[in-house]
């Protein structure tokens, strides 16, 4: 229960919070329909989730809703857990990111803040479409709520923190 307390306080957090966007350019389209097995949104909380253990958590969401959970130590990540949120909202997410210039975004995004620098927690982000990738931090860039993209994986990220709750492990 704790570790879903500090995981809200994080998203509170993500409103603040930024990233870098950095892209891969594809000459494929994007498809209508979200492939289920593709990881749509993958969303590190990281930082102060350290300090008393490996508490700092992993999502990753599939284009069929399928969201998995992992505790991150070291270098690595183990599973702690699978759920499922409504696909509709990771499609929502998909095609909003699908029409938006990723580029034109991170440029009206202000400067982030480094809140696991003060034991904190800061958010990375991982978008995929189709063959496009961009990757976000919230130490560098401000996510602003106000775009439907941030907005939209705010809401996929608090739906899978309160379905998959992940014990803090002292020590």
């Amino acid at each position: 229960m704790k570790l879903r307390s500090a995981l809200l306080a994080a998203l509170l957090i993500l409103a603040a919070c930024g990233g870098t966007a950095t892209t891969t350019t594809s000459t494929t389209a994007v498809p209508d329909t979200v492939p289920p097995e593709v990881a749509v949104l993958t969303a590190d909380l990281v930082g102060g989730c350290f300090m008393m253990g490996p508490n700092c958590v992993r999502y990753v969401v599939y284009g069929d809703g399928t969201v998995e959970a992992y505790r991150l130590a070291g270098l690595g990540a183990q599973l702690e857990g699978t759920a499922g949120i409504d696909p509709d909202l990771v499609a929502q997410l998909w095609h909003e990111v699908g029409r938006t210039d990723m580029e034109a975004l991170r440029a009206r995004l202000g400067p982030g803040e480094c809140y696991a620098c003060v034991d904190g927690i800061d958010t990375k982000l991982t978008l995929t479409v189709g063959d496009d990738s961009w990757f976000f931090d919230s130490a560098e860039v401000e996510f602003d709520r106000r775009e439907p993209v941030f907005a939209l994986v705010d809401t996929i990220v608090r739906q899978a923190s309160s379905l998959l709750d992940i014990p803090i492990i002292q020590g």
